[in-house]
């Protein structure tokens, strides 16, 4: 969904780009340079294996599932007394939301 909006806010930025004039079209280049850059880290967020990481670091024991969310991991995880623990993980910035 964020590609399909980024993607039609790119074509619109384009469109305008080809209609400055060239005193400004380094200016709108650089802003263009400086829209991807934060569209593209905004999406790209943590893996698998770093939610995977940082969830360990909260318990102790074997991961047995991840999955994701549009904005989270949800890592379950066996801990070292037998019990089934679950690990929510933001996917953005890897912040430790709940365990419980």
């Amino acid at each position: 969904m964020h590609f399909r909006s980024n993607y039609l806010l790119l074509i619109g930025f384009l469109s305008l780009l080809g209609s400055i004039q060239n005193t400004g079209a380094v200016f709108a280049q650089n802003q263009l340079t400086h829209f991807l850059y934060a569209a593209n880290n905004r999406q790209a967020g943590i893996s698998q294996q770093e939610a995977a990481a940082i969830a360990q670091r909260y318990v102790n024991g074997r991961i047995l599932s991840i999955s994701r969310s549009s904005s989270n991991y949800r890592v379950k995880i066996l801990n070292n007394k037998g019990n089934i623990q679950v690990v929510t993980v933001s996917a953005s910035d890897g912040t430790v939301l709940s365990t419980r």
